[in-house]
């Protein structure tokens, strides 16, 4: 390979020499010393480039080297990805296979490719965080502590008043507020897709748990939260679960036997049978309907 700057000092070396004869009479020893002197010249041009090039390749290879992650970080990540608003994000889960990558035990080590090791470190770049930060968010899921009476009594008790909160440290309503703090999430500190996959997981983890205290008022009294929120004003709030969080809906509450599809089902069935009929109810049922469907959700039985 040739090199241009190699090639440009032996033109002006060769140019240079040519106009010194002409103005000078050499002695057979001092041209030989000129001409070692133009030699050594171009020699140390050419091993300062070589090495100016050698380095830049090396660092190349460094930069192209792909990321390890355990298993479950991986998993989380594309959880992450799957919940965020962004387009990019949500494209990225989109078009990606989340078992891309296999491993026996979650806490096997998995190397991403390229492309999937540029995109995590853009979104932790993006939020201020080192690769530290996906087993941090793993920790913090771990341990949130099961649901009681005590912790969801809250929640229960804003979806029969949704109300919207403004402040430095809400999400929006303060049945939100409250879903989020249930969670072990903290708003406006957590990055939203980051609070979203701890309601994700919390809630797939305790769903059968997270009920309302009953209070002899209402037949949805220890059932899913869920279903209470059918019952009362916070009926947005199952839509969310599903759009927002696309959390598991496919368990049987033990007191009624119903999946939250199965009870939607049997409110639409209730509705229908009303005179006069409640369209605008059964409009906001259908949806709530048509997006625990989407989400996955089941009937019992099937």
């Amino acid at each position: 390979m040739q090199n241009p700057i190699a090639e440009a000092a032996l033109r002006k070396s060769a140019k240079q020499l040519k106009d010194d004869r002409c103005k000078l009479k050499f002695t057979p020893m001092k041209k030989i010393n000129f001409l070692l002197v133009v030699l050594c010249s171009v020699s140390f041009v050419c091993v300062t480039s070589s090495k100016s090039f050698a380095h830049t390749t090396t660092n190349t290879s460094i930069h192209n080297v792909s990321l390890e992650i355990t298993y479950e970080e991986w998993v989380l990540f594309y959880d992450i990805m799957n919940l965020a608003n962004g387009a990019e994000e949500r494209n990225f889960a989109k078009n990606t296979n989340p078992k891309k990558y296999t491993a026996s035990n979650p806490k096997d080590k998995v190397q991403l490719s390229q492309e999937d090791a540029d995109f995590l470190q853009q979104w932790l770049t993006k939020n201020g965080k080192e690769i530290t930060y996906l087993q941090q968010i793993l920790q913090e899921i771990a341990n949130a502590p099961a649901p009681t009476p005590a912790s969801v009594s809250p929640l229960c008790i804003d979806l029969m008043k949704p109300e919207q909160v403004v402040s430095e440290m809400s999400i929006g309503y303060n049945y939100q507020n409250a879903l989020w703090i249930l969670a072990g999430a903290k708003p406006k500190i957590d990055p939203t897709e980051v609070g979203r996959v701890k309601v994700q997981r919390y809630w797939n983890k305790y769903k059968k748990d997270i009920r309302c205290p009953g209070q002899g008022l209402s037949d949805t009294d220890n059932l899913n939260v869920a279903k209470h929120a059918m019952d009362t004003t916070g009926i947005r709030f199952v839509r969310e679960l599903a759009i927002t969080y696309k959390v598991d809906f496919n368990f049987v509450d033990e007191k009624d036997g119903l999946t939250v599809l199965d009870f939607v089902q049997v409110r639409i069935n209730m509705a229908n049978r009303t005179i006069p009929k409640p369209e605008a109810r059964l409009i906001e049922y259908q949806a709530v309907y048509d997006a625990i469907v989407k989400a996955g959700g089941k009937h019992s039985g099937k």
